[in-house]
């Protein structure tokens, strides 16, 4: 995401740290400067997990019983899910992925803290950031 991107989210970021090299495949994860403790989101193209199945292998885990919350959305046409395979995850965290293919995705985690300030609702941060990707993906990645 753009310095302005960022901006537009509700937070100034406190930092980025691009990934290149992290074990899943390229990721990025940007840190926001919030008053109430530490609020992130992480992003990354699943390219060096081959057991990862992409957005079929999430709607394969739905099928099965896999995930607690399963729940389709789209972004710039392309399906995405927001999902989550624990029961008792934090209030503040949200798992999303995009289909960028059939079998690959970008997945976008949300933390935000305690108080979620002055975000009001993680996957709807995860569907805005899933948005400026795609849309940065669409540009060659430029």
């Amino acid at each position: 995401m753009t310095p302005d991107q960022v901006a537009t989210l509700g937070a100034p970021a406190k930092n980025s740290e691009p990934k290149p090299a992290d074990p899943t495949g390229p990721a990025c994860s940007w840190s926001f400067a919030t008053d109430d403790g530490p609020s992130s989101t992480t992003g990354a193209v699943f390219t060096a997990d081959p057991t990862h199945g992409g957005i079929s292998g999430l709607y394969g885990k739905q099928q099965s019983g896999g995930l607690s919350k399963f729940q389709p959305f789209t972004v710039s046409g392309y399906p995405g899910v927001i999902y989550d395979a624990a029961t008792n995850s934090s209030p503040g965290s949200c798992g999303l992925a995009v289909g960028l293919r059939d079998d690959l995705t970008y997945t976008i985690s949300v933390d935000l803290d305690a108080l979620k300030q002055p975000f009001a609702d993680s996957c709807e941060l995860g569907k805005k950031v899933a948005g400026f990707v795609v849309q940065y993906l669409q540009k060659g990645g430029h």
